[in-house]
């Protein structure tokens, strides 16, 4: 009887994250959400909808989207992630509008009160 294990098995799992990286698995077998609960979390910008999968299959690159909001999830064939897969979480919209230097308009507003409240202050 002969017992093969995959010592180096690593999947990374990157996007909006609390936590994202590179990850070695001790078992040979990981599933999707449980390669997302390694980094913690989705960010308050990750959306469960748009999770890309990277996979390598008898040596061709195939790509999946995967909805963790449906059940379909499970029943796809990447739902097992294999040595050197990639994980991707999109951002929402919202998240990648926030990365100025004025995040939005409640941010600008709460500038532009700063100043004026300053410049009462300083003429009275």
């Amino acid at each position: 009887m002969v017992d093969v294990r995959i010592m180096n098995f690593e999947v990374t799992v990157l996007g909006a994250l609390d936590n994202p990286g590179k990850f070695a698995i001790k078992d040979e077998r990981i599933s999707i959400p449980e390669a997302l609960a390694l980094t913690g979390d989705f960010t308050e910008f990750g959306q469960r909808n748009e999770i890309i999968i990277v996979s390598e299959v008898e040596g061709l690159r195939k790509t999946a989207r995967i909805d963790l909001r449906t059940a379909d999830f499970f029943e796809c064939e990447f739902y097992f992630l294999k040595q050197n897969d990639l994980v991707y979480v999109l951002p929402s919209e919202v998240g990648v509008k926030q990365s100025g230097f004025i995040p939005d308009v409640p941010g600008l507003l709460s500038l532009v009160t700063v100043i004026l409240s300053t410049v009462i202050l300083l003429t009275r």
